[in-house]
């Protein structure tokens, strides 16, 4: 089956089943076929029905950082490090995108700017990473979501 194929299956699954956790596969499907502001959309209509879903949380920050939102993307990395220290892909995201938002940034101080600056630059060479060297992001399939 072509990606596109592929893709239009899940899509109409999602259709099928707006509020499942479908959204994380079809939203990934589309960051890997390059539309990457059709995935942030998809994530965060789903995230709107499964706010706790920390896997999505961290597919919306990677695609954010795709898109160059890296302020946006680092305070939910942030977030999801804060809930689940153990997040090895967050933790590493964060990284790679200038560390943890701190109180400063928060509130809109100077220090948001510089880390902008400094994150861009390490994005621009994030974004050539090969699908096949970039980590999973762990998902049930969606042959499993549907199934429940």
């Amino acid at each position: 089956m072509s990606p596109a194929g592929g893709i239009e299956r899940l899509e109409k699954k999602l259709r099928a089943e707006p509020v499942s956790k479908v959204f994380l596969p079809v939203a990934e499907a589309h960051r890997k076929a390059g539309r990457v502001a059709r995935a942030i959309e998809i994530l965060r209509a789903g995230l709107e029905h499964n706010p706790g879903y920390t896997a999505a949380q961290v597919a919306l920050a990677r695609a954010l950082l795709a898109d160059g939102q890296t302020a946006e993307a680092r305070r939910l990395l942030t977030g999801v490090v804060d809930l689940v220290r153990d997040n090895l892909l967050a933790s590493r995201l964060l990284e790679e995108a200038g560390g943890p938002v701190d109180d400063a940034e928060e509130t809109g101080g100077p220090a948001e700017a510089e880390g902008e600056a400094a994150a861009h630059d390490t994005e621009a060479g994030e974004n050539d990473r090969t699908e096949q060297n970039e980590p999973p992001i762990h998902a049930p399939p969606a042959e499993e979501i549907g199934a429940g």
